[in-house]
């Protein structure tokens, strides 16, 4: 009876805690995202706008201003530098927008231009919650401070396209250099509050998946709530089995279209308004082999290479044409001497193992 209770209580106020937070924004939003990777405790209800903020924050910063602060870079119109520039962002984020653009030499690109004062807004936040818990929760002020720390490099473009540039140098010689990709930042296009760099084609990680749910709801004839409620806490499907049913789907489509595109090539050709399309089933995803090349990509970064993306949210990865795995967000970067590795490593083994004494040891 309680969780009914609580459940008619989280449909009734998770609108207005979306419409509070987007009203908020800035630090309120970052602490979204964070959020929208925890479905083993908040309810599906708020996981369903807060995954959206992972990028689909809505849009706040007009074109004007966008342009005006890429011209602050160029030192001259955009029309000297820029072939196309769309006014629509093709992405939102917690603190800047990004738009696509064509170079004069060919090049596509993504421009990412920081909010106006939202890099006031965001400190203003964090020093009210800080003087806060100074007061009333002191526990939680090094975590915080922490949190703060981690963020001054997020308002500085000029450190990220730095950053982006040396993490695309440590993938480029890494095991993964052939499955990997970090976009390259332009240089003399990237400022404090602009940066510019490579346009990555693909799709979003996230919205990979989605599609595959939607698709298998579509199939089987249910909600894809009930979809999604049924995957939740099962492993992803092996490779050998993936790959079975990608076969299995070409064969079936080539049994299908075989005859349409003789049907095409004959009647087709003198009646072409009774042309007939071609299936094309949407194979599933690998999610196992994804999933273990996130995770093997991020231990080298932290194990191996001791420089690794700080913010690694699932609205930061992308699955490219090319089949490579796009990393496109630097603005958070953390760094490990050998010592510091170590330990962690020690730590990660004693957790591993499960034994009581062997953590207390790491920890010590």
């Amino acid at each position: 009876r309680s969780r009914v209770a609580f459940e008619r209580l989280h449909r009734m106020y998770a609108g207005r805690v979306r419409d509070i937070v987007l009203e908020m924004r800035g630090w309120f939003v970052k602490v979204a995202q964070m959020a929208s990777t925890r479905d083993d405790w908040l309810p599906e209800i708020y996981l369903q706008f807060l995954r959206q903020l992972q990028d689909q924050v809505p849009m706040v910063l007009p074109f004007s201003h966008a342009v005006a602060e890429i011209e602050a870079v160029l030192g001259g119109p955009v029309d000297d530098t820029f072939v196309e520039l769309d006014p629509h962002p093709i992405g939102c984020a917690t603190i800047g927008q990004v738009y696509r653009g064509k170079l004069k030499d060919g090049q596509e690109v993504a421009i990412k231009i920081q909010y106006p004062n939202g890099e006031e807004r965001f400190r203003q936040d964090l020093n009210l919650l800080l003087t806060f818990c100074r007061i009333f929760m002191p526990q939680h002020v090094a975590p915080l401070s922490e949190f703060e720390r981690q963020f001054d490099s997020e308002f500085d473009y000029h450190l990220e396209a730095a950053q982006l540039s040396e993490m695309r140098a440590v993938m480029l010689d890494s095991p993964y250099s052939s499955q990997v990709y970090i976009p390259r930042p332009i240089p003399g296009l990237c400022s404090r509050r602009v940066l510019t760099m490579e346009l990555v084609r693909g799709r979003k990680f996230l919205d990979a998946v989605q599609e595959q749910l939607e698709n298998e709801a579509t199939r089987r004839g249910v909600p894809v709530e009930r979809v999604v409620e049924e995957h939740k806490g099962k492993p992803p499907p092996t490779e050998r089995y993936v790959w079975g049913v990608r076969a299995v789907l070409a064969v079936r489509d080539a049994a299908v279209n075989t005859p349409r595109l003789a049907f095409n090539w004959t009647i087709g050709l003198v009646l072409p308004s009774w042309q007939v399309s071609y299936a094309r089933s949407c194979p599933p995803l690998n999610l196992r082999g994804i999933l273990d090349l996130i995770r093997d990509v991020h231990s080298y970064q932290i194990f191996v290479a001791g420089f690794f993306n700080g913010d690694p949210h699932p609205g930061n990865v992308m699955l490219l044409e090319d089949g490579k795995l796009g990393l496109v967000d630097m603005g958070q970067v953390g760094r490990l001497d050998r010592k510091d590795q170590v330990a962690l490593s020690r730590m990660t083994l004693a957790l591993y193992s499960g034994e009581r004494k062997r953590i207390v040891d790491a920890l010590g």
